[in-house]
């Protein structure tokens, strides 16, 4: 690859991640197949993990340090708030979660992305499981009645951005 594609790694089938000219995707099945030390990351401009949240010890602590210095982890919680609660991740994530409520609209979301399609909810559903996210010492990127949305906050020298809806 070029260095002007960046390379992006899924854990958990979140949807929209197609391969184009901006990013590439490298799609991961399962925990097992995240690197069991910080540099195995190194090539990845981002990790997406949409679940599961049980990483092991040692990939637990890997991700972690990845993190630290200087990595991009994005987290969708949505409704895996018990899952990513107790998983090892909360351990060590600066953005802890409360709990759920219903999101009725996802206009805040469209806006933020910058796109002028609607996001489809499908036929029949009224509201979206969200997740209670924060409090934060960080940046709120969507806001909603219940509180952020989407946040971003600095991990040492990297990054974790959460967002409260499931991408999957």
């Amino acid at each position: 690859l070029t260095q002007s594609v960046l390379l992006v790694a899924t854990l958990g089938q979140p949807a929209g991640f197609d391969k184009n000219e901006i990013f590439r995707v490298a799609e991961l099945k399962d925990a097992e197949q995240l690197p069991e030390e910080a540099t195995g990351y190194d090539a990845l401009n981002a990790l997406v993990i949409a679940g599961p949240y049980d990483l092991d010890r040692k990939r637990n602590d890997a991700l972690r340090d990845w993190v630290r210095l200087g990595g991009h982890l994005v987290i969708s919680v949505g409704s895996e708030v018990e899952a990513y609660r107790l998983g090892p991740l909360a351990t060590w994530m600066p953005v802890p979660s409360r709990g759920q409520f219903r999101l009725r609209a996802l206009g805040g979301l469209e806006a933020f992305a910058d796109n002028s399609t609607r996001i489809p909810i499908p036929v029949g559903v009224r509201t979206i499981q969200a997740a209670q996210i924060g409090p934060i010492n960080g940046q709120v990127l969507i806001g909603s009645l219940n509180g952020p949305l989407l946040i971003r906050v600095p991990f040492g020298f990297g990054q974790v951005t959460v967002l409260g809806i499931d991408l999957n």
